[in-house]
């Protein structure tokens, strides 16, 4: 038998294989098709400062598949503020993140929209919150409604007062801060307003009373103030529709309106000290008042009420070149009374961080004149402000006279 012996030889066939460059465009196939929210959606933070959690955005094709290398804009829709790092470029993941994304000065809705070409964009929503607090207290006890119109000027000032200040631990002493004030012995942030409902001098007259009683030092900013309202005149104020204006302005003053302007050397020629012109010199409420129609004034500027006695006058804006404002010493019954970019300016001169978003609409009079006298109609907040002892305290907690 004769045997064939075959022979095959196998090749080896060799298949050079080699990785594509990850820096270089996506294959023909992955075509970015879709665009979605990775990271970064529906966030709080304070107002003017950044996102904890910076957005993203993920590229995929029609299969799912991240798609990487893709040039992604950030645009701010909403909100006001700032975006960095864009446009942004997708990794190997699909993903593209922005730098940063700083919120708008006023508490408030931000939007931020994500654009792919035509692809339908992504928008991302977060929400700047105060980072001032008032916190109130109540010493007597008030109804709901009166509770949400002290609540409603409380969101007011922190939609205005918007930067945090140093927590501070306050020890105050009974009486200290207002007759009825109690033994205060903890840590404050930003400001605690302790109020009082209580019968004062029956209807009319004085409304009520409010100041700060401790404040920072060195910055002179309050940390602790007390507000007194007048239950002869309660029920009148929330009939016509005024609490709200009243309680809005009284909180002012706890903030250093009127109440601070001598601490902090602003107050020119006062006139309960022989002066004649009182006037604010903060610059940037100069510049404010010049803003609103304030440049053919005469006078010093910012002018203040130079009438109306100790509480009123050298306190207030002077009412017969601002007229309705609500920092005046007089309230427009039944109708607004503009919270005007001259006060949010005079705060910012004191050293709080603002958001001028927050004021009213307001010009003066086409020929501001400082003659004239209230209306008769007005409600006179007279003797409005609490000129009691205030003590300044400092990070150690030392605890120094101020005003006797």
């Amino acid at each position: 038998m004769r045997w064939a012996i075959r022979t095959i030889l196998l090749g080896t066939v060799l298949v050079s294989c080699s990785k594509s460059d990850p820096s270089g465009p996506p294959p023909p196939s992955q075509t970015p098709a879709n665009l979605q929210a990775a990271a970064g959606d529906g966030q709080s933070a304070t107002a003017g400062g950044a996102v904890p959690i910076r957005p993203a955005v993920r590229v995929t094709d029609a299969e799912g598949q991240p798609v990487r290398n893709v040039s992604v804009s950030f645009a701010i829709t909403g909100g006001g503020g700032t975006v960095s790092g864009s446009p942004a470029t997708s990794d190997a993941n699909g993903v593209a993140t922005v730098g940063s994304w700083i919120l708008g000065s006023a508490p408030g809705s931000n939007e931020l929209t994500a654009q792919v070409g035509s692809l339908p964009s992504v928008t991302f929503t977060a929400t700047g919150v105060s980072g001032f607090n008032i916190e109130l207290r109540y010493l007597t006890s008030a109804t709901n409604a009166q509770r949400q119109a002290f609540n409603n000027a409380v969101a007011r000032w922190m939609s205005i007062v918007v930067g945090d200040l140093s927590d501070m631990l306050v020890t105050a002493q009974p009486g200290q801060c207002g007759g009825n004030s109690p033994d205060i012995n903890e840590t404050v942030d930003d400001l605690l307003i302790l109020v009082t409902l209580e019968p004062i001098d029956g209807p009319g007259g004085v409304l009520g009373t409010a100041g700060p009683c401790f404040i920072r030092l060195p910055s002179n900013l309050p940390v602790l103030g007390q507000m007194r309202f007048d239950t002869g005149d309660l029920a009148v104020l929330e009939t016509s529709g005024d609490l709200e204006n009243v309680i809005l302005h009284e909180m002012g003053h706890v903030l250093g309106i009127g109440t601070l302007w001598d601490t902090e050397g602003y107050l020119a020629d006062p006139s309960q000290q022989g002066g004649t012109d009182p006037h604010f010199t903060g610059s940037l409420a100069v510049s404010a008042f010049d803003a609103v129609g304030g440049t053919s004034y005469t006078g010093a500027k910012v002018p203040v009420e130079n009438t109306g006695g100790t509480g009123t006058a050298d306190g207030h804006w002077r009412e017969s070149v601002f007229d309705a404002e609500l920092m005046t010493g007089f309230i427009e019954p039944a109708q607004t009374n503009p919270l005007s970019i001259v006060t949010i300016a005079s705060l910012e001169d004191h050293g709080f961080v603002v958001s001028e978003i927050g004021a009213d609409a307001y010009s003066l009079g086409a020929s501001p004149i400082a003659g004239s006298s209230p209306a008769s109609s007005q409600i006179v907040l007279g003797d409005d402000r609490w000129l009691g002892p205030v003590y300044g305290i400092d990070l150690s907690g030392t605890v120094n006279v101020v005003r006797p």
